[in-house]
């Protein structure tokens, strides 16, 4: 239970609670009362006719009860008028703030009425509700209903003993809905997005927070709080079912930075090569013309994060240096108009971090859930310092498999993109480079990558073009082995020259 709404007012009476209630626990509220009170309402009208409103009670299919109350069916003086009054009573109390509560307190959202803590015991209750909901106001408040108990003890009593099986009947088939509503999200789930990763601290996790009203909730599932939809404790909708949570305000659950995921399929790949190999260039050029295809095949593209800025993508030819340690990731959506939304996340990475060091901090969480590597280098430097590539290549390769865990001789079950930069100057086709590499004294390092991860395959970009349709393939390559729907059209659509 909650003292407050959540919008700061203390203790909100029936009418509020029931504007800011869903459609879907009105009507649990409606089916559950109504034959309890129909039950009971029938059950006064017989009492009143056959016995004149004595002290006495028609429980209507069961008994009649004549005669003096034991125990708390104390008896009732007053003649018709008081029983009348005793079941308005007990119809009052079940409409009063407390057994009409169902804001969340922890998780800022309404549960179902059926499901809310103690909803059983709650719900036997409300015909007691006008001592509840008094005692919990000011317990002085509470004498009034607490005297006015012989009016209404009996007809509180039964409308209590009707409730039970109408609630039951109620809660199976609110529980039956969620069962069936949760098994198809997590496999919608499972299957279409996988998880979220937080472009600041890099990490991934099952789901993200959600915000709603400027305060943080759980990420919206099927459950306790909702089927279809959920109510924020301000009265605000909130989807909560696969495909319909896009437009969500999200927050990392570990930095509780405000990051986008638009509830779409992660493919995380970072960018590794020695310093100046031209790896901002170049996913600076391939987010410009993955963009540019997807537009033209009905794929919407979103670059929420700074570093794929319009502004960044104009001024790629002259892009500085990455500078070491843990910066946020860069993240593009892409989005087709049936089917699911994909995210590539890149991981642009200092080429100072690919240099030996004792010291070195290992930050690079994004390694244990990494869809692909793509590793630049410049063709010129190789070419003179092959010994430098080989380097660069061992220390990134040792923070790879020492975050990932992998064995010593276990091959890495993902794609490795090796690229060669700068084709502007180099003018190597993507057939050439392993030849190149080869022939410059790079026997060891192909012979290394080829026995470390199971596919490899070599390419020759420049991110300085016109239209550097090139410096696309390597990150669709990789993409569309992670599972990537849009990857492949997008792919074609390049070579088409669309």
């Amino acid at each position: 239970m909650s003292e407050t709404d959540g919008s700061g007012e203390s203790n909100p009476g029936p009418i509020r609670r029931l504007r800011l209630m869903g459609a879907a626990n009105k009507t649990m509220i409606a089916a559950t009362y109504i034959p309890a009170l129909a039950y009971s309402g029938l059950a006064m009208v017989l009492s009143i006719l056959t016995f004149g409103g004595e002290a006495a009670t028609v429980i209507p299919g069961i008994a009649e009860l004549s005669g003096p109350y034991s125990g708390f069916f104390s008896e009732q003086p007053w003649g018709i008028y008081a029983v009348a009054a005793g079941f308005a009573l007990s119809a009052a109390g079940m409409v009063t703030s407390e057994p009409l509560d169902v804001l969340g307190d922890s998780n800022r959202v309404q549960y179902l009425w059926t499901h809310r803590p103690n909803a059983f015991i709650r719900c036997i209750a409300a015909p007691w509700g006008l001592i509840t909901s008094a005692w919990k106001r000011n317990k002085l408040f509470a004498i009034a209903p607490i005297a006015a108990l012989p009016l209404y003890a009996v007809w509180s009593a039964m409308i209590s003993a009707a409730l039970i099986v109408p609630f039951i009947i109620a809660w199976a088939a609110v529980s039956h809905s969620i069962s069936k509503a949760q098994k198809k999200e997590r496999l919608e789930y499972r299957t279409s997005t996988r998880f979220a990763v937080c472009p600041c601290c890099r990490r991934k996790f099952s789901r993200p927070l959600a915000v709603c009203d400027g305060e943080e909730i759980d990420y919206p599932v099927p459950g306790r709080y909702g089927i279809k939809s959920q109510i924020s404790n301000k009265g605000r909708r909130i989807p909560c079912t696969h495909g319909t949570r896009a437009s969500l305000e999200t927050k990392c659950p570990y930095c509780l930075q405000t990051i986008p995921t638009r509830e779409s399929y992660p493919v995380c790949i970072p960018l590794a090569g020695s310093s100046g190999a031209g790896k901002t260039t170049m996913m600076l050029a391939a987010s410009e013309m993955i963009m540019a295809a997807a537009k033209k095949i009905d794929i919407t593209s979103e670059a929420p994060t700074t570093g794929l800025s319009p502004d960044a993508i104009a001024c790629r030819n002259s892009a500085p240096p990455t500078e070491p340690g843990a910066i946020d990731s860069e993240c593009l959506f892409l989005k087709p108009l049936s089917g699911t939304g994909s995210e590539i996340v890149f991981c642009d990475i200092s080429g100072r971090e690919f240099q030996a060091r004792k010291d070195k901090d290992l930050f690079e969480e994004y390694y244990k859930y990494a869809d692909g590597i793509v590793f630049v280098f410049d063709p010129r430097s190789a070419r003179t310092d092959m010994e430098g590539l080989m380097n660069a290549f061992n220390s990134f390769y040792g923070m790879f498999s020492t975050i990932r865990g992998i064995a010593p001789g276990e091959p890495a079950a993902i794609r490795f993109a090796m690229v060669a930069s700068k084709k502007d100057i180099s003018g190597m086709e993507n057939t050439e480079v392993r030849a190149y590499l080869l022939k410059n004294g790079g026997d060891a390092l192909v012979r290394t990558i080829e026995a470390l991860f199971e596919d490899v395959r070599y390419f020759s970009e420049s991110g300085i073009e016109n239209r550097p349709k090139a410096s696309a393939a390597p990150i669709l390559w990789v993409a569309e082995g992670a599972g990537m729907e849009s990857a492949g059209r997008i792919s074609k659509s390049l070579d088409a020259n669309i």
